[in-house]
């Protein structure tokens, strides 16, 4: 018998998925409600946004003006990008 790295052979494979599958299926519900994740998640990432401002303004400090005017324009694109490539795929699902 042939061992992978996970230590199931290949052909348990395809039953270790669905044995996997039946215990996800299996879960409650969270005991959260949903309002109180999604702001959870958002304060998580306001935190997280937040500190990569600031180690990426002191980062800009050491760099000439050419490097700021190319993280502006990055901003700008990533904006655009967000709001009209992610926001309508939010949307949908």
């Amino acid at each position: 018998m042939a061992l992978t790295i996970t230590g199931v052979s290949r052909c348990a494979r395809p039953l270790y998925f669905l044995a996997s599958m039946q215990y996800f299926a299996a879960m409650k519900a969270p005991a959260a409600k949903r309002e109180f994740l999604v702001l959870l998640a958002g304060i998580l990432w306001l935190i997280v946004g937040s500190v990569l401002i600031v180690a990426g303004v002191s980062w800009l400090e050491e760099f000439n003006s050419l490097a700021v005017i190319s993280v502006l324009a990055a901003t700008v694109a990533g904006a655009a990008i967000a709001h009209f490539g992610f926001s309508p795929l939010a949307r949908k699902n």
